[in-house]
């Protein structure tokens, strides 16, 4: 047992049908969030003016996905018989609704139509496309996976964890990864090394993120103790807010040069509409992680269901469709009809699939220590 780790006592959510519902409530709500915001930014212009001097309530909903990530996916990862098993599981969860989205996208394209916050159509970045981590150097072509490609770092990370022994020390992978997310801002926050739109800073800070989501669901349990997941939380959401403060009262700095590479000191991260976003995406989660014992809607869950599937469809949805009438109308079939579409690639993409990953790697023979409970079977259907 390390420093970090010890025995309190765990806590327990509700569980319906082998899913924990405040995670999936979160999830659902994220989704509709997301929705919401791409169909009202298409239909009026001046939201986008809105959340620059407000909050971006799309990318609150975004750093929630992330912090869900990191609460269920090293825990799903260790209940895995391998790493193998982990990575082909993963495959099936994520990979067949995106190859369809996929498959939709580009198929708009060729007839010529435009998908909100999509990536410039290219030959030569569809093999990206199709392995998912095109958002590590453009905009993907199915509108927000960029995230996908965060999730993919984050299961790499993971991995690597696993195999040195790292997993059992998440606030110290936590805190290492503020310290450098928080170096990179202050020396070379114009670096964007293999994040696409966005810094490497910020790819860091999203790990963070996540990794602090590892230190919560490890308190959770009864694995680590409330000193370190609570520090590491405290540390978090220290950094957060200085972010936003820094943002809102740096002044613009020149551009340096070293060797080929343009370190550039980015307007844009004054002012940064994404900054309060980030904090409140966490609050979020806390907030909702504070619902473990609250009975949920049964409409929550449904959304938390079919919340993958929402939110890569629903750009493609809403170019698919186009305005339909008056803008109160054309959002409420777009929310209507992004509705339907994700419930039915759940029904007959999704759990399909999920369930051909499982017994695909059912017959191995080497099974985790423990036999799974309903909460930790609902942790792998993250």
């Amino acid at each position: 047992m390390t420093a970090e780790t010890t025995t309190p006592e765990p806590r327990k959510s509700r569980v319906a049908g082998a899913r924990v519902e405040w995670l999936d409530a979160l999830r659902g709500l994220a989704a509709f969030t997301v929705l919401l915001g791409h169909g009202g930014c298409m239909l009026w212009t001046t939201m986008d003016g809105f959340y620059s001097r407000t909050l971006h309530v799309g990318h609150v909903a975004v750093i929630s996905f992330f912090a869900i990530s990191g609460y269920v996916i090293p825990m799903s990862m260790e209940r895995s018989p391998s790493l193998q098993v982990f990575w082909i599981r993963r495959f099936w969860r994520l990979y067949p609704a995106y190859g369809v989205t996929l498959v939709m996208a580009v198929g708009l394209v060729a007839a010529g139509r435009s998908v909100p916050n999509q990536g410039e159509p290219s030959l030569l970045m569809l093999p990206l496309d199709l392995a998912m981590i095109r958002g590590s150097v453009s905009a993907p072509i199915v509108a927000g996976a960029w995230t996908l490609w965060v999730e993919m770092v984050f299961y790499g990370l993971v991995s690597l964890m696993w195999i040195s022994g790292l997993n059992k020390r998440p606030a110290a992978v936590a805190w290492s990864l503020m310290f450098l997310s928080f170096g990179l801002r202050r020396y070379a926050p114009g670096l964007n090394l293999l994040t696409g739109g966005y810094h490497s800073w910020e790819l860091l800070l999203y790990l963070a993120i996540m990794s602090v989501g590892t230190c919560l669901h490890r308190l959770d349990r009864g694995e680590l103790r409330p000193v370190y997941a609570y520090g590491t939380l405290a540390g978090l959401l220290l950094l957060l807010a200085r972010i936003v403060q820094v943002s809102a009262f740096d002044p613009y700095a020149p551009a340096r040069y070293v060797g080929d590479i343009r370190w550039e000191f980015d307007a844009s991260l004054t002012g940064d509409p994404h900054a309060p976003a980030r904090l409140m995406g966490v609050v979020v989660f806390l907030l909702a992680r504070q619902l473990c014992h609250v009975e949920i809607p049964r409409l929550f869950l449904w959304l938390g269901r079919i919340s993958y599937s929402l939110y890569l469809v629903h750009p493609v949805v809403i170019a698919g469709i186009g305005p339909v009438g008056p803008r109160p109308l054309t959002l409420l079939v777009w929310v209507a009809v992004s509705l339907v579409v994700a419930a039915l690639s759940y029904r007959f993409i999704e759990a399909p699939a999920e369930r051909l990953g499982r017994s695909l790697t059912s017959s191995s023979r080497v099974r985790p220590a423990g036999a799974p409970t309903s909460a930790s079977l609902a942790v792998e259907a993250g």
